[in-house]
């Protein structure tokens, strides 16, 4: 079997398999095994980042004498999302520490207005001069109904989105020997894979699609990839404030080209027709398949399952940072924190006691390197390691010039924000939009509506 073949089975496969040393089924709502504490960890992609969680725990737990029972989620689509958060919101059995994806970042508001999380200020203030900036800004919220800040969560890695695509297919469309060069102008840089879509066509490449962006609101990835259109347009959700600005008229137009703009990708079939019903994996696969030129993922998980095949790795998949705003500015990147939370109950001591342990653990260094990158470690010492500094590895260069420049995401300005990406407002306007559901201005008025709403209820 290639390796490619054996990549994109193991993604499509992906909530189905298991965790093969420890025998542990991947579930989405946790496990009847109880010990000392209770871990939800988000399900690893490769067999080495699992291992690594493992020998953390075994670690912490040869340290402190706290044994941890783990249970592996998978919040690969919506569906499994909500499973898990409402499981996490309701009155049912909650985990002591729980390490998520995106999800659980936007989960954080709703838990401390429950009062259900516990401070790490204790855990994290001793050590901030050795976290990357950004990081903790980014975990730091109003504590439950006090207008008091706290540090609400421990970050383990960090990271963009990205764009990547295909050298090979654009030198053997092209039949040139050296891809050509990405434009940086915003209309120019999408046009570049609209125009090989169509001389891809004309070479007889019949199943490849110019772009690989999803429409579906089934995908966490289209929210997050949007973010990116909605500050190319210069969209301001919220001030600094954290004062509602969508509502502003002019704003409610930019929104509406910003919609028109990534629909039109679909409308004008430059986007495989299914991407409709993506799930987070399904862009990752029709990528890996060679059924489109380009694609974004808010990871590096795409190349990262490459890694092995150094061929594809190096020489034929590239990535490269977004173009620039229509402004003719470089785009900030929405710094996205993975992070990892302490629930606020009997156990509460015992866990700060494993969690204080780990982050003094290297084990934390071969997680993310275990994850063949697909995060940004959040320590200053861990980025001086060879692995993130390969000048060859153009994946992780970019990667990490793609977050140089950052915003912090807007929830940290408002937590009514978390709702809307929990709502997924702007995935299901896309989605609406690219069915001929709505108009690319009812589904901007309708979305505003909604925000509006959102903050309404939330305040």
């Amino acid at each position: 079997m290639k390796r490619r073949d054996f990549i994109v089975q193991s993604l499509s496969g992906i909530a189905l398999a298991s965790c093969g040393q420890s025998g542990r089924p991947y579930s989405p709502l946790g496990s009847s095994d109880k010990r000392s504490l209770e871990v939800w960890w988000e399900k690893p992609y490769y067999p080495e980042e699992r291992d690594a969680v493992e020998l953390i725990f075994k670690e912490t737990e040869r340290r402190t004498g706290i044994k941890s029972n783990i249970t592996y989620i998978t919040t690969i689509s919506r569906v499994e999302l909500n499973a898990v958060q409402a499981k996490v919101l309701g009155s049912g059995v909650a985990p002591d520490i729980y390490y998520g994806a995106g999800g659980l970042s936007s989960l954080v508001p709703k838990l401390l207005r429950k009062n259900r999380l516990a401070a790490v200020d204790d855990i994290i203030s001793p050590l901030k001069d050795k976290f990357v900036a950004g990081v903790i800004d980014n975990v730091t919220y109003r504590e439950g109904d006090s207008k008091s800040k706290a540090i609400m969560a421990i970050p383990l890695a960090y990271h963009g989105v990205y764009i990547h695509y295909w050298k090979d297919l654009l030198e053997a469309i092209n039949n040139i020997s050296s891809p050509p060069e990405i434009p940086t102008a915003w209309h120019d840089f999408w046009d570049l894979w609209k125009r090989n879509h169509r001389l891809a066509r004309k070479e007889g490449f019949s199943q490849i699609y110019g772009i690989g962006l999803p429409m579906s609101a089934n995908s966490s990835d289209t929210g997050n990839i949007f973010k990116l259109f909605l500050d190319a347009y210069g969209i301001r959700i919220i001030d600094e404030s954290g004062k509602l600005m969508l509502n502003e008229k002019s704003q409610r137009k930019l929104l509406t080209n910003a919609l028109a703009d990534y629909t039109g990708f679909y409308k004008e079939k430059y986007v495989p027709p299914n991407s409709t019903e993506w799930t987070d994996a399904e862009n990752n696969i029709q990528f890996l398949k060679y059924n489109t030129l380009m694609t974004a993922n808010p990871t590096l998980s795409i190349p990262g399952s490459q890694s092995l095949d150094e061929a594809t790795y190096y020489d034929r998949m590239g990535s490269v940072t977004w173009p620039n705003g229509l402004d003719g500015k470089p785009l900030q990147s929405v710094l996205q924190v993975r992070q990892l939370v302490i629930f606020n109950n009997k156990s509460t001591k015992q866990a700060k006691i494993v969690i204080s342990s780990m982050l003094k653990d290297v084990g934390l260094d071969k997680l993310l390197e275990g994850s063949q990158g697909r995060y940004l470690p959040v320590f200053k010492s861990s980025e001086i390691s060879p692995f993130w500094n390969d000048t060859n590895d153009t994946h992780i260069q970019v990667a990490k010039k793609t977050v140089e420049f950052f915003r912090q995401p807007y929830m940290v300005e408002n937590e009514a924000y978390s709702e809307v990406i929990n709502q997924r407002v702007w995935s299901e306007a896309i989605e609406d939009v690219a069915l001929g559901k709505l108009s690319s201005e009812l589904a901007a008025d309708q979305a505003v509506e909604r925000v509006m709403d959102i903050f309404d209820q939330w305040n």
